[in-house]
This record gives C-alpha cells, sequence and structure tokens, in this order.
C-alpha cells in the first residue's frame, strides 16, 4: 500500500538517503541523516584508551564464513565454479595464516570466528591454526570490539570489521591468495588497505609492524579509508547517537501529530503468546527439550541485569567522553541530524 508508518525517518548516510528518496520521493519531508550511532563506541573507546603496557605484538584474524560454500545444502545458492573459486580460497588462507602464525611464535594471535559461521574451524579457514600455544579462538565469548582493542594488526580475508579497526585507529590488511580476482559483488573495503597474496608478503606486513608499528604502505590508502568512512557511517566524531538522540527529543516535545497505530499491524495472539513463553522456558530449563528443535534454531539467552550494568557502563564512558571535548548538556543540543537536502 505504499503506506509509511514512520513519523521520522533516520539513516546512516547521505547514499542510502539518496537511494531512497530516487524511488521513495514522497519520504522527502521525514528523513533525516544522522550517521551510525552504534559506530561511536569504537570512536569513545580509541579516545578513552590508555596504550597498552605489553611490549608482545597481538596480530587479530577476523574470519570469513567460507561455510556457505562448504554446506551442500546450500550448493544451490552459487553456481560450482563459484563455490570451487572460494572452497580453493579457504585452503589457500589457512594454509597462508598456519605459515604465518609458524614463523611468528613471539606474537600473539587472536582469531575471532565470524559468529554465523556453522561449520567449525574448517568454516573458519583455521583449522591447521588451532593448536599453537600463541593463539586463542573466540566466537561469542568475545566481542569484536574487545578482540581488534587489543590487536596491533587486523587481519581479514574481506570484512567490514576493517572499518571498525579504522575507527579504532588501528592497523588494518587482507590476506587474498588471489587478489585480483572476485567472482562476486564486493564491497569497498578492500580497496582502502594493503592486500596480501601470498605467505611472504603477509610476512613483510607482520615484521614492518614489528619494527615501526605500521604495515607497509597503509598511510597511502588513507584518503581511501577516510571517504568510505564517510560513505557509511557519515560522522566519525563519535556523536552520531546524540543527533539521533535530539532528534527524538525533536519530536517528543513537538505539536506534530502522531500517526496511529494503522489497524493492519497484527497483534499476537493469546496462543502465540503462551506457545513462545512455553518455549523459551523448556530451552531454557530442560536440556532435553534441545533434542527436539531445529538444529538452526539458535536462542541467545536474554539477561536484563547484564544490559543494565552494560548501560551504566557505557553511559559512564560517554559522559567521560564529553566532558574530554568540552561538551557540557547546551552544547550536546546544539548537535543536529542533517536534512537530506543539507
Amino acid at each position: 500500500e505504499r503506506i509509511s508508518f514512520e513519523d521520522s525517518y533516520l539513516l546512516w548516510n547521505k547514499k542510502s538517503c539518496k537511494m531512497i528518496i530516487e524511488n521513495i520521493p514522497e519520504l522527502k519531508k521525514i528523513i533525516k541523516i544522522s550517521g551510525s550511532a552504534g559506530n561511536d563506541r569504537y570512536v569513545i573507546k580509541h579516545q578513552l584508551t590508555k596504550p597498552k603496557k605489553s611490549n608482545k605484538i597481538t596480530i587479530g584474524i577476523g574470519c570469513w564464513g567460507f561455510d556457505h560454500f562448504l554446506d551442500p545444502d546450500r550448493s544451490h545458492l552459487a553456481t560450482e565454479e563459484i563455490r570451487n573459486f572460494y572452497i580453493d580460497q579457504r585452503n589457500k588462507f589457512d594454509k597462508i595464516l598456519y605459515e604465518l602464525i609458524k614463523a611468528n611464535q613471539d606474537c600473539n594471535f587472536i582469531i575471532k570466528e565470524h559468529p554465523g559461521n556453522t561449520f567449525g574451524y574448517e568454516g573458519s579457514a583455521i583449522e591447521s591454526s588451532v593448536d599453537f600455544k600463541n593463539v586463542k579462538i573466540y566466537k561469542n565469548e568475545k566481542s569484536v570490539l574487545s578482540c581488534i582493542e587489543e590487536s596491533d594488526l587486523w587481519i581479514t580475508y574481506d570484512s567490514t570489521t576493517a572499518l571498525e579497526a579504522w575507527l579504532l585507529n588501528k592497523q588494518t590488511c587482507i590476506i587474498n591468495p588471489d587478489k585480483a580476482k572476485w567472482p562476486l559483488p564486493r564491497d569497498h573495503m578492500h580497496t582502502a588497505q594493503p592486500i596480501a597474496g601470498s605467505t611472504d608478503e603477509i610476512k613483510d606486513f607482520v615484521d614492518s609492524i614489528k619494527i615501526d608499528g605500521k604495515i607497509l604502505d597503509f598511510d597511502n590508502f588513507y584518503s581511501k579509508r577516510k571517504k568510505i568512512i564517510n560513505d557509511v557511517i557519515e560522522w566519525n566524531d563519535g556523536l552520531n547517537h546524540v543527533r539521533a538522540g535530539n532528534e527524538i527529543i525533536h519530536f517528543i516535545n513537538s505539536d506534530l501529530q502522531k500517526n496511529k497505530i494503522d489497524s493492519r499491524i497484527k497483534q499476537p495472539s493469546l496462543y502465540i503468546i503462551i506457545k513462545q513463553k512455553l518455549k523459551w522456558f523448556l530451552m531454557n530449563n530442560f536440556s532435553w527439550h534441545n533434542k527436539f528443535s531445529n538444529p538452526n534454531e539458535k536462542h541467545r539467552i536474554w539477561n536484563q541485569d547484564e544490559v543494565i550494568e552494560l548501560a551504566k557502563n557505557r553511559l559512564k564512558k560517554q559522559k567521560e567522553f564529553y566532558s574530554n571535548n568540552n561538551l557540557d548538556k547546551n552544547g550536546l543540543k546544539e548537535i543536529k541530524p542533517k536534512s537530506w537536502n543539507d
């Protein structure tokens, strides 16, 4: 029916705004650009973090999901040629990473598996590296923010976590055994950081980090990284959550006619509510219930106390961040989202 239920529509960046307005021009009057609030935590974390005390180099590895191409149940999603390409890349990546870690026993390695990976170490292309004593592997036990923060160098096969590393002022690079070839559409992250295509090249990058804390040629990509950050999150000043918050405050305090909830938005029936509550109770309290559950249906248990504690800690850091940037409440109120045509 092309009915907008939103009274205000905040977007991360100009690029998204342009795409929407070109296709749905009637949304012009409610669209604004606030930037990516979630990425603020990396900027805030970087400004408030003290230099690490250890002199030992830590290399972080952000894993890719090769499991998509290993799973026979998903074989219909890509051609045999594409599957074979990524399986070959997986094998080469695993070998290069093994040789890198073997040659750098004086470094710590943090490997962060993709949370969606369903094929274990094989799906992450790390099975050859897991037994080294200087390697720690995390999936959901540790956040990607913490992994990047502890690293002096963040290595990926292809990942948007590179942008998060840049916001934390970390060096990054990519391991792509076949640099020039990529059979599927790809974002621009790989254009803003050095790419290693072989064991020798990635060893040179790590050696460079050991010598002067920088990767060869990393600074040459500065302008490209700056453009990508702007294209994705608009502002990297750590204040996008303030822009979004001020728009919410403005809306609450305004005399605008609020949209009524459309009657076509269906409320769940009492039967559905009871069924869902019973399902969660069984999953949380009886291990035998998991035997009869869909193995692809994974639930993380919600802990409200943890959320409250996280919110308290985050607010404490935000206030410290505001103070460091000489921003009081009046100054924060002046930080507003932009209209689509600004």
